[in-house]
């Protein structure tokens, strides 16, 4: 059986139209002055580790995987959670080999059956213990390499699996596009599998196993950011979604069975892992690495020669330009600097409002562009592809953020006054350090009490206050024409599947 890691074919995706760039810019270098200067890439990495790294002659040398490396190689071993992760997937592997997903049971009923089947067994229980120990790390610990890793080659030679592509060798300069990113994939599968166990231990009485896996799961959100780019970022959204839209079944079907300090544990764990603002540094770095890659050797771009078709296979294979980016063609400094202006300010934190996230990225690009190339076009493509995309999703994830944190308040409420509070201005002081965000309007997110119960819920495109009436249509996030609120709390699917 062979085991090898593959690339995630979003990046392939990115790729290709990043190849197109490329393409483009031969075509008309943009004129004008070159303003700004190299990214600070401390908040990129955390100021552990540089793209820059020390050559054998003492020159710094572009090699941000080798840098990326480095670090990882001095966390200690005990620290690490992808050696524990890995080896589990594949000691396990009947286990693993079911395809873990976040559906909660009233989804499918019949799925959620099959599951528990699963979850029955001993080997099941050991797997979790397993998995529950590399939550518990510090860092993921994951190489970058092309292939497998050390570790993912050991684990399959232990558990009597073939390893046909991993030959030890190390690429000395990998492009970050050649990475191996497949630990992300690896990461969610073991958080959806807790995250199914979490529920399958609330559903046998057990509210301490459920609470702690909750956690543990939360908290496996520093493991995805250790990769720099976005998609680290949307595996981020991805885990805690599974969160918090977990804990908000709970509260809905199993309410009944949390005390105040099992609902202070969860509120703490969302609000210790909430994500940041969206970063796009990461995929700056990844562009400024391509850059190199294509460049000639006074630093101006330079494709002849290179298949567009095999880049997009394989990714840019060739060796970067040492050159500082102070010595860079100007061409290339501006291409880069557009970029990261168009991707850093279109994926900025303080637009949080649908109407408006899709549109600043494309402000940038029309006051920057030169009209005398075809870069301008073919960049805004992928700015709103890599950038819109994702600031919508990271508004949908503030919501359920907000939703969650207000949710547990209001539950926290009753148990301490014996009803639920008839606003939010009523919630003691101490439960609500935080302001839940309506990404429709920009402003709090509404909450009201029915005789059937709290509902906390977004105004919806309309932008008026509809009582919390949720909008029926096929795609409620979306429809611009319906009239209604988008109601998160109580869940829109459990009404559904109660309904005759």
């Amino acid at each position: 059986m062979a085991c090898y890691s593959l690339c995630m074919k979003s990046i392939h995706i990115v790729m290709g139209l990043l190849v197109s760039v490329f393409v483009s810019v031969c075509l008309g270098a943009p004129d004008g002055e070159v303003v700004g200067h190299e990214p600070d890439w401390d908040a990129v990495t955390g100021g552990n580790w540089s793209p820059w790294v020390m050559a054998s002659d003492g020159t710094q040398e572009w090699n941000p995987v080798a840098g990326f490396n480095s670090w990882i190689e001095t966390i200690p071993v005990e620290d690490r959670a992808w050696p524990i992760l890995i080896d589990a997937r594949y000691k396990f592997d009947l286990v693993f080999a079911d395809s873990w997903s976040s559906s909660l049971p009233e989804r499918d009923l019949d799925e959620w059956a099959a599951r528990v089947e699963i979850l029955k067994l001993p080997e099941t229980a050991d797997a979790l213990s397993q998995v529950k120990d590399a939550l518990r790390r510090k860092h993921l610990g994951k190489l970058f390499t092309e292939f497998d890793d050390p570790a993912t080659n050991g684990a399959c030679i232990r558990h009597g699996l073939e390893d046909e592509i991993y030959d030890g060798q190390e690429n000395p300069n990998l492009a970050i596009m050649r990475g191996s990113i497949t630990e992300l994939s690896q990461l969610r599968n073991a958080t959806r599998f807790a995250i199914s166990f979490a529920i399958y231990r609330l559903q046998l009485g057990d509210t301490d196993g459920f609470v702690e896996l909750i956690e543990l799961t939360n908290g496996a959100v520093r493991f995805a950011q250790e990769s720099p780019n976005s998609i680290s970022h949307l595996l981020s959204v991805a885990i805690q979604r599974d969160c918090y839209e977990t804990v908000l079944w709970a509260l809905e079907c199993h309410d009944d069975v949390f005390s105040e300090e099992h609902l202070e544990r969860l509120a703490l764990s969302f609000q210790s892992n909430q994500l940041g603002d969206v970063s796009m540094l990461g995929d700056v770095m990844l562009f400024h690495d391509m850059c190199r890659r294509v460049v000639n050797g006074v630093g101006g771009f330079n494709l002849d020669g290179m298949n567009p078709q095999r880049a997009l296979d394989v990714g840019f294979e060739g060796d970067p330009t040492h050159v500082a980016f102070a010595g860079l063609h100007e061409s290339v400094q501006q291409t880069m600097l557009l970029y990261e202006k168009m991707m850093c300010s279109g994926a900025s934190g303080r637009l949080y409002i649908r109407e408006v996230s899709n549109q600043h990225s494309e402000d940038i690009f029309e006051r920057e562009k030169d009209p005398s190339n075809f870069v301008g076009n073919q960049l805004i493509d992928v700015a709103e592809i890599a950038v819109g995309k994702l600031s919508l999703i990271h508004i949908e994830y503030l919501e359920g953020i907000g939703n969650v944190r207000l949710a547990i308040a209001i539950y926290r409420y009753k148990l301490r006054h014996g009803v639920f509070p008839a606003s939010i201005a009523e919630l003691d002081e101490d439960l609500m350090g935080f302001t839940p965000l309506d990404g429709y309007t920009g402003e709090p997110l509404s909450y009201r009490l029915t005789e059937s119960g709290p509902v906390i819920y977004s105004f919806g495109f309309d932008l008026d206050d509809d009582g919390g009436r949720h909008v029926v249509s096929e795609y409620p996030r979306s429809d611009r024409s319906a009239d209604g609120d988008f109601v998160h709390f109580p869940h829109q699917f459990l009404q559904l599947f109660s309904q005759p």
